[in-house]
């Protein structure tokens, strides 16, 4: 018997209704939850759009940020922001500005000024250790590893080497000043993370110092530019942005300056306290959202399978004949295998 088409496309559209509700689901979204989702997405396609803002709103999403004049390193904001918002506004604005972040306990951030290679050779001789084999009365030289996160410039582009030919009998002068531009400054940063207090290694502030000649500790508040900032068509900073590696436990007390322990105890407790505030707060916000999640689409679950009960219970059972065949129709089985049928 033909099935009515109406009921036939009802009931399919119910048991895909009842599929997505058991396998995906979805709550209706809240008023502040559908504008997050709509800001989220204009902020995508304007990152698609504007590479220093793909680039900035990463660096926001780990520390405090300021937008830089392009190609320059000279702050355009007093306040430094986190906020996707304030970026994007700044962006919006000023779509090619450079990427700058504050160096403190703010940020989480210390960092290392090196001039040039010279002075980065001067810093290297600061990780020279002695050690001494009491046993044998050997003694001997090693360098401790400075175990930094490095922020240099490097080309991204270039003239290719084809364009120098046909310059004539100086060409090879000339392919050598040519190389020589292309190379990138020898100025660089050294960044560390500051130790958690929790660890018990946070034990000193790191104020403006020189540690050798063209070395210096940058003091909190200090802007400088970050990864993914350009200064002319083909040079750019490079480095990682994060997590940064803590700083050394023998650099921080041979740069460092010394915490008292009452300041120590004291920063170790609003550290756990904030920790454990934000904690519990996210804990119960997530376990609420997930719990109203889970009965709204058990809740309509429930309701799409009972219509569909509904539809099933109205649908035409197929007819079946009236009298079935006997067992003396049927061919006999095969003396000894039977039980295989």
């Amino acid at each position: 018997m033909a099935h009515d088409s109406q009921t036939v496309k009802q009931i399919e559209a119910l048991r895909t209704r009842v599929l997505e509700q058991d396998i995906t689901p979805r709550p209706d979204l809240s008023p502040d939850q559908a504008e997050r989702q709509r800001f989220q997405a204009e902020l995508n396609t304007f990152a698609e759009a504007t590479p220093m803002f793909a680039v900035a709103r990463q660096v926001a999403s780990y520390y405090p940020m300021v937008p830089l004049q392009p190609l320059a390193r000279k702050p355009l904001a007093d306040t430094p922001s986190r906020d996707l918002a304030q970026v994007y506004q700044w962006y919006q604005e000023l779509p090619n500005a450079n990427i700058g972040v504050p160096i403190g306990r703010s940020s989480g951030i210390i960092a290392m000024h090196v001039e040039d290679t010279q002075a980065a050779k001067r810093l290297r001789r600061l990780t020279v250790e002695e050690m001494h084999n009491p046993e044998t009365g050997e003694s001997w030289q090693e360098n401790r590893a400075l175990e930094a996160s490095w922020l240099r410039f490097v080309r991204t582009l270039g003239m290719s080497q084809r364009a120098v030919t046909g310059w004539g009998k100086d060409v090879d002068q000339k392919v050598e000043q040519w190389n020589k531009a292309m190379e990138p400054p020898e100025e660089c940063w050294l960044l560390w993370s500051y130790p958690l207090p929790v660890t018990g290694m946070d034990a000193h502030d790191f104020p403006a110092r020189r540690v050798v000649r063209g070395v210096e500790v940058l003091g909190p508040g200090t802007i400088i530019p970050f990864a993914g900032s350009r200064f002319d068509d083909n040079l750019a900073l490079s480095g990682v942005v994060a997590p940064l590696p803590v700083i050394p436990q023998w650099l921080a007390s041979m740069i460092g300056k010394p915490r008292s322990r009452k300041v120590m105890a004291a920063a170790r407790e609003a550290y756990e306290l904030a920790q454990h505030q934000v904690t519990d707060v996210d804990a119960l916000h997530l376990e609420l959202a997930r719990a109203q999640a889970r009965e709204q689409y058990q809740a309509e679950a429930a309701r799409a399978k009972e219509e569909l009960a509904k539809a099933e219970a109205r649908e035409p059972k197929p007819e079946l004949p009236d009298v079935l065949p006997d067992e003396e129709d049927e061919p006999e089985s095969t003396p000894g295998v039977g039980w295989l049928r």
